[in-house]
């Protein structure tokens, strides 16, 4: 859900049930006993901010557990289609020129995706994720922007312990979310800054070394048939890894939230968890950095 004003969804979401029927809809899964997520993806700054309060109170009182969240964010590769819907979309939020903004206000690192800066999203976050800690609710983020601040190791907020259907619980913890969770409750609970290794973060998940079932990855493409039958995925998670030059390479996509401080006995390059501003400004004001 992107907002709860029902004139505001129908111009940004069209013909899907009006907010009011999915927290209808929330109620009556929670009551039956289901973990239900708010998923505020995509958070889109000029339509979800304007309701936000409102929103979070009737999923609230619709019985959730969690919340998970990612900002709207533009492709420049669009089709002219696409650029037609963005210019559409950003008359609704008030922006002459949504590429535009988007482009100045986002990080080159990540390419062609255009992701808004950490500073633009920081006061939506902090209000979603103090909602989540007031209210004893799991805080999923889905965004590269603050993916530290993810309660359960979880993008989509599952939960890290559910006895009551461990299914739930079946995600794996071999990705750089979790890991960037722990390393933030261990730096405000202990001080100590947390370092990535690339076999430590992808441990022995058998469908990271299985050849073939990598090659629909985008990687792949153009490759010769030799070479695109033996790809994995590790291979690919690799590559992304250890080429600081990639967008996908994760001192880029998580903008220096990580930052390279060496190589381990692979020749692998290790890298170190980032303590940034806006964490020390938080923990000033009294917000829990340190649990869960």
């Amino acid at each position: 859900m992107v907002t709860s004003d029902e004139k505001m969804a129908s111009k940004v979401e069209i013909g899907i049930p009006s907010p009011q029927k999915r927290l209808e809809a929330m109620g009556m899964l929670s009551k039956m006993g289901y973990w239900t997520i708010l998923r505020l993806r995509p958070y889109i700054i000029g339509v979800t901010d304007e309701s936000i309060d409102s929103l979070l109170e009737a999923a609230l009182d619709a019985g959730i557990n969690a919340i998970s969240m990612e900002f709207y964010a533009l492709d420049a590769r669009a089709s002219e289609d696409a650029k037609k819907r963005y210019d559409w979309l950003g008359r609704i939020v008030g922006t002459k020129n949504l590429m535009e903004y988007y482009s100045k206000l986002s990080p080159s690192e990540r390419g062609g995706y255009r992701r808004l800066n950490r500073l633009v999203k920081e006061i939506h976050v902090k209000k979603v994720y103090k909602f989540c800690i007031e209210n004893g609710l799991e805080f999923g983020c889905s965004d590269p922007d603050f993916k530290e601040l993810t309660t359960t190791g979880s993008c989509c907020a599952m939960p890290d312990k559910y006895p009551k259907n461990p299914l739930l619980e079946n995600w794996t913890k071999q990705q750089m979310t979790y890991h960037l969770k722990e390393a933030r409750r261990k730096y405000h609970s202990t001080g100590e800054i947390a370092q990535f290794k690339f076999n430590e973060v992808y441990k022995d998940e058998p469908y990271l070394d299985h050849p073939g079932i990598a090659g629909d990855h985008i990687i792949g493409c153009g490759l010769c048939a030799a070479d695109s039958s033996g790809m994995t995925y590790r291979k690919i998670l690799r590559g992304y890894w250890d080429n600081l030059r990639s967008y996908a390479n994760p001192r880029n996509y998580f903008h220096g939230k990580v930052i390279p401080c060496g190589i381990d006995e692979h020749q692998d390059l290790i890298y170190a968890y980032n303590p940034m501003p806006y964490e020390k400004r938080w923990v000033e004001e009294g917000i829990n950095l340190g649990g869960k």
